[in-house]
């Protein structure tokens, strides 16, 4: 019986030193796994912050009116189109349709011509019997 007394105390040798290593093993993971308390996360106040602003806003700009002064020169700069307005090319007479309100008075002013003119140039009797809607032949000359 020695041999199996050897074979017994061998197995319950082994059994108690891998009954030692697995809670030696469980107790360094848990510890390894295990997260420190500064790293756990705090709850946080209901209050919100706004980050800084990263950059300042930018200055408002100012505006500064700088003459500049250009020298004499004696370059004489070219010289600017002129329309010529001949005289055949000048009407001679407009056309107005008188408007409520009018008076022949007001349109000889608003045409810079004389009130006797317009008469002339449209046959008109009576200069008091003008009407709305009436065309008028307005002498230019």
């Amino acid at each position: 019986m020695s041999i199996a007394r050897g074979v017994l105390l061998g197995t319950v040798v082994l059994l108690v030193l891998t009954m030692t290593g697995v809670v030696v093993l469980d107790l360094y993971l848990r510890r390894a796994t295990a997260v420190p308390d500064v790293l756990l996360p705090t709850p946080s106040p209901s209050v919100v912050r706004t980050p800084p602003p990263i950059l300042p806003p930018p200055p408002t700009p100012t505006f500064e009116i700088i003459t500049i002064e250009l020298p004499q020169t004696d370059v004489t700069p070219p010289p600017t189109a002129v329309p010529v307005v001949r005289e055949e090319d000048q009407p001679k007479e407009e056309f107005y349709t008188i408007q409520a309100g009018d008076t022949l008075t007001a349109i000889a002013t608003r045409y810079d011509v004389s009130m006797e003119s317009i008469i002339a140039a449209n046959d008109i009797a009576d200069a008091a019997l003008i009407r709305v809607g009436q065309e008028l032949v307005i002498p230019l000359e």
